[in-house]
């Protein structure tokens, strides 16, 4: 009897072994790391920009195709790439800027695009950096970008942070450790990094009127310590598709249309729309600089390629 259940245990043993070889041996499905924009592709955070070309197998001008995503996780960030497939872009209609209108669907042909991968390098760089700059700008919430303001836990803290920061009863000195910068001057060199269009003596004019220095200090009005809120340093930079437009016969003006997906906001995989901004880039002395007309803290996406209320177009 105890050698039949000695047998049998070995027997059982060894079914075991086998199934667990046989699963060991399976090979483990892998997430789709292609680089390509298309929207049935995954997206992949990558330094390498191009320009993208769809696959005979994909339909890029479905905004409905999902992106291959972890359920339930946002899918990953990449950096802006170009992007100049006509089936994409026709399907939006068309583009207005200095009183011009372009149809996608019936003039795509005969625009002058941008193919220079150096210049959308460039531009891709530019348009995350501008995204981060302006999320700090417009920060969502004053306990980061005001100084000590994180420290605040409760109403003691607060009116004991109210005594010792509160200037002319309407001002906090922001935090350098957030703005990378402590004065007017430092804010302006900074935003010359990225845009151009202004001077330092109308500066004030392309930024938010709860900015001001006082004392030598950059400062924001007390009303935008607000509530608790994100810290805009980690907000993640938007994913977009880029087409590079020459303005006209002139190559020192590039437009520049983004078209930024719009997720199901349950499972982060299925994109739903896009929402779209425009930029013009000129080329200047120091490099690419993005024109501005009126304000450089609105990066926002609108749903219109109109977006004369926020860049020169």
């Amino acid at each position: 009897m105890k050698k039949t259940t000695l047998i049998c245990t070995l027997i059982l043993v060894s079914l075991l072994s086998g199934c667990a070889s046989n699963n060991a041996s399976q090979p483990v499905s892998s997430q789709d790391t292609s680089a390509s924009l298309v929207t049935s592709s995954a997206p992949e955070t990558t330094t390498e920009s191009k320009v993208e070309t769809p696959s005979e197998t994909e339909n890029p001008g479905d905004v409905s195709q999902s992106e291959t995503s972890s359920e339930n996780e946002a899918p990953k960030v990449f950096e802006p790439q170009m992007y100049q497939d006509k089936s994409f872009w026709e399907q939006f209609g068309d583009v207005s800027y200095d009183d011009k209108t372009i149809s996608f669907k019936n003039d795509f042909d005969s625009l002058r695009l941008c193919k220079d991968e150096s210049i959308g390098d460039e531009i891709s760089e530019r348009i995350v950096k501008q995204w981060k700059f302006s999320n700090i700008v417009d920060f969502p919430s004053g306990y980061f970008a005001i100084k000590d303001a994180d420290k605040i836990s409760n109403s003691k803290d607060f009116e004991e942070f109210e005594k010792n920061y509160l200037i002319d009863g309407k001002y906090y000195p922001t935090n350098p450790d957030y703005f990378g910068f402590t004065d007017m001057k430092g804010f302006y060199d900074k935003a010359c990094e990225l845009y151009t269009g202004f001077d330092y003596d109308n500066f004030t004019s392309f930024i938010p009127e709860y900015y001001a220095e006082v004392d030598g200090k950059l400062c924001v009005t007390s009303d935008r310590l607000g509530e608790r809120g994100s810290d805009a340093r980690s907000i993640d930079p938007l994913q977009a598709k880029l087409l590079l437009i020459y303005d006209g016969d002139n190559d020192d003006s590039i437009i520049c249309i983004a078209a930024n997906p719009v997720y199901d906001e349950i499972t982060f995989k299925e994109i739903i729309d896009y929402k779209f901004c425009a930029y013009r880039y000129v080329k200047t002395d120091d490099g690419l600089r993005c024109k501005v007309k009126s304000t450089i803290a609105k990066f926002g996406t609108e749903d219109s390629f109109n977006c004369s209320n926020l860049y020169e177009l």
